[in-house]
C-alpha cells in the first residue's frame, strides 16, 4: 500500500488538531527516546470520474408555440428561462431545481384555464408524468455530478481546527436539507413543496464553505498520526524504565505530557471530530439511497463505512487509551484519577 507523507507547518494561528498531534508526537519522541519520523498518511478513496456515474436522462420538450400559449402559466415562464442563454448553461443543481419546480408548475397549469384546450391538457399531463418518472434520475445526477457536491466530497489539502462549530453545523444542515427534500419528493412528488430560496441558501453555503472537504482531510491526518503515536507508545513503561519500586522522573514527565496533551486537548478534539462524523454519516446514508451508480455508492461507503478513516480513528484511539492505562499501571500511577 502506498502512503503519502504529511508535512507539518506550525504557525502562530489558532492551534488545530494537526498542530496538537505534531506537538504530542515531538514530546513523546523526546521522552521515549524514539525517532520522530514523518507521518505517513493512509490513502484516500478515489472519487469516480463524472463519466463513470452519468447516464443520459430522457427529455421531453415543449415547443415554442405551445410555450407561448402557456405564457400565463408558470410553465411558460420556466420554459422561457430554461431556453434563455443563461438557462442553456445552468449548473446541475439549477437544472434539478428546475425539474422540481416544473412538477409544481405543471399541476398549477393543469388547474388553470390554459388546460381547457384538450391538446394542451394532454401535453401538460404527459409532461407531468415524465417529470415525476425521471425525478429519481435527477437526484442521482445532483449527488454524483453537481460540481459543488463533488468538491465537498473530495478530500482537500487543509485540516480543521475543530474550534469553529458554526461551519460544521451549517454543513450538516445543508446535507440534512437535501436528504429531507429528496425523501419528501420521493414520498410525495406531487405534493411536496420546495422553497427555491432555501435550496439556493444551502447550495450557496456548500459552495463557499470548505468544511466537508477539510473534514475528510482531517480524518486522514488523524488516522495517520494515531498509527505512529501508538507505535511510539508501545511498551512505554519499559522505555522510561518503570521496572522497580520507585517511579523514574522520566515517567512523571511522560504522565504530565499525556495528561496535558492527550487527555486535556486531543481527546476533546477527537470527540468533536467523531461527533461530526456521526452527523455527516447519518445524512450521507440517507442521501446514498438516491444514488443509482455503483462506483459512487462504493465511494460513499469508503468515506463512511467500516473501512473508513473514521472507523480506524475510533479503533486507534481506543488502543492509545489502553496503552496509556497500561503505562500508568506499570509505573505505579493511580489509574482512577
Amino acid at each position: 500500500m502506498t502512503f503519502g507523507i504529511v508535512a507539518v507547518f506550525l504557525s502562530g494561528c489558532s492551534r488545530g488538531v494537526e498542530n496538537d498531534l505534531a506537538d504530542y508526537q515531538q514530546r513523546l519522541s523526546r521522552l521515549l527516546d524514539e525517532p520522530k519520523v514523518a507521518v505517513e498518511l493512509p490513502p484516500n478513496p478515489r472519487m469516480p470520474r463524472t463519466q463513470e456515474v452519468q447516464t443520459p436522462i430522457p427529455e421531453i420538450s415543449i415547443s415554442l408555440l405551445d410555450s407561448m400559449r402557456l405564457d400565463r402559466c408558470r410553465v411558460g415562464q420556466l420554459v422561457a428561462e430554461r431556453n434563455s442563454s443563461l438557462g442553456r448553461v445552468q449548473s446541475t443543481q439549477s437544472r434539478v431545481l428546475y425539474e422540481i419546480q416544473m412538477i409544481a408548475a405543471l399541476q398549477e397549469c393543469l388547474a388553470s384555464p390554459a388546460a381547457d384546450e384538450e391538446r394542451i391538457a394532454e401535453l401538460l399531463t404527459s409532461a407531468l408524468a415524465h417529470k415525476v418518472d425521471t425525478l429519481p434520475l435527477w437526484f442521482d445526477r445532483f449527488l454524483t455530478s453537481e460540481s459543488v457536491i463533488r468538491e465537498r466530497m473530495r478530500v482537500s489539502r487543509s485540516t480543521l481546527n475543530l474550534e469553529n462549530t458554526q461551519q460544521g453545523s451549517a454543513s450538516v444542515a445543508a446535507l440534512t436539507y437535501f436528504a429531507d427534500v429528496f425523501t419528501g419528493l420521493s414520498t410525495d412528488p406531487l405534493g411536496y413543496q420546495v422553497d427555491p430560496e432555501h435550496w439556493n441558501e444551502h447550495m450557496r453555503h456548500l459552495g463557499q464553505n470548505n468544511f466537508l472537504s477539510d473534514f475528510w482531510r482531517t480524518q486522514q491526518v488523524v488516522h495517520g498520526y494515531l498509527i505512529e503515536l501508538n507505535n511510539m507508545l508501545n511498551d512505554a513503561g519499559d522505555k522510561v524504565s518503570c521496572q522497580g519500586q520507585s517511579v523514574p522522573q522520566q515517567a512523571h514527565y511522560l504522565q504530565n505530557v499525556m495528561h496535558s496533551l492527550w487527555i486535556a486537548e486531543l481527546q476533546t478534539k477527537l470527540a468533536r471530530l467523531q461527533g461530526y462524523e456521526q452527523q455527516i454519516s447519518a445524512q450521507l446514508r440517507r442521501l446514498q439511497q438516491f444514488v443509482r451508480h455503483e462506483p459512487w455508492q462504493n465511494y460513499i461507503e469508503e468515506l463512511i463505512g467500516t473501512e473508513s478513516h473514521g472507523e480506524y480513528i475510533r479503533e486507534h484511539s481506543r488502543e492509545h487509551a489502553q496503552q496509556y492505562q497500561g503505562f500508568l499501571a506499570q509505573c505505579g500511577f493511580d489509574i482512577t484519577n
